[in-house]
């Protein structure tokens, strides 16, 4: 009888089995490659309630995206090494995003600790020091992207860099953008003689006339004996009043440029009264003799 009974009871079990819907079978499917996927990374995620149960509860559209992301993400993620946490070789954003639909749609738990550019705006991340993972947001902070005063008073209506105010709080090296403005006296950033002779002028000028000197006196072209012998102007007005002078009222730029640049090859010529030929045919005693008002009794020796 005992043996007789077992027939039963086994055919029972075949027939229920049989009976399973094809829902029941990918939720059985999906779910076992979900789970494989959480044993190989529990030290991220969990699952928090049956996934089975979760699945079946889903419109058809969140069951097919489920399955892919099993079928083409999951599976392969759990297998050795596993891909668990953005840091590991393999990640992708589409293995985030099928993460994140375990996390909206089957119950599972994840706890990814913060990392900027790991796709999600953390908490403690805005635009302003993490725009890899998040988008300006009115209220953060930071007046970025399209926000304005109107749109966004809160990030833009009060002080900020970039308003064009160097308020209290900021100077050159926290907000450039405000506060390097011409005529602050810091001769700073991008300024020059040429873009902003009222705060540089005077310094290169003196720089100018110091490395001119260096050629005119050190070099011995000065009372030597030599042939060609040189002075500087000792009177009013000073070398250094008449090179801001050809600063201020300089054409271009590049005359700006010639003048520093000769004063300074001429300062590290490393020979008696070598000259610099800084155009064809362009010497820079020339250039500064006949500027600074120096007075030579011979002509200086010209060297290529």
């Amino acid at each position: 009888m005992k043996k007789l009974m077992l027939i039963p009871l086994f055919l029972f079990s075949f027939i229920f089995a049989s009976c399973t819907t094809d829902d029941e079978d990918d939720a059985i499917i999906t779910c076992n490659t979900y789970d494989d996927w959480l044993f190989a990374c529990d030290d991220y995620c969990t699952m928090s309630v049956a996934c089975e149960d979760n699945y079946l509860s889903l419109t058809v559209g969140d069951k097919i995206l489920l399955d892919d992301c099993a079928d083409l993400y999951l599976y392969d993620a759990s297998l050795e090494p596993p891909i668990c946490s953005p840091g590991d070789t393999g990640w992708t954003n589409d293995l985030a995003a099928c993460i994140g639909y375990g996390e909206d749609l089957l119950g599972m738990v994840c706890d990814y600790p913060s990392e900027c550019g790991d796709g999600y705006c953390d908490a403690d991340e805005n635009y302003g020091n993490c725009a890899q993972d998040c988008d300006p947001v009115c209220g953060d902070g930071y007046c970025e992207g399209d926000e304005d005063a109107v749109n966004c008073a809160d990030d833009c209506g009060g002080s900020y860099c970039g308003d064009d105010v160097c308020d209290a709080d900021e100077d050159i090296d926290n907000c450039a953008e405000d506060c390097l403005v011409c005529g602050d006296g810091y001769c700073e950033g991008d300024e020059d003689a040429w873009t902003c002779i009222d705060d540089c002028g005077a310094d290169a000028a003196l720089e100018v006339c110091d490395n001119y000197a260096i050629w005119v006196e050190d070099y011995y072209c000065e009372d030597t004996g030599t042939s060609w012998d040189c002075t500087l102007p000792s009177t009013t007005p000073l070398c250094e009043e008449v090179i801001y002078d050809e600063f201020d009222f300089a054409a271009t730029a590049q005359d700006v440029d010639d003048l520093q640049i000769c004063a300074e090859e001429l300062s590290l010529t490393n020979d008696t009264c070598i000259d610099y030929e800084y155009a064809t045919d362009l010497w820079c005693s020339d250039l500064l003799i006949t500027i600074v008002g120096v007075e030579c009794t011979e002509e200086v020796k010209k060297k290529k």
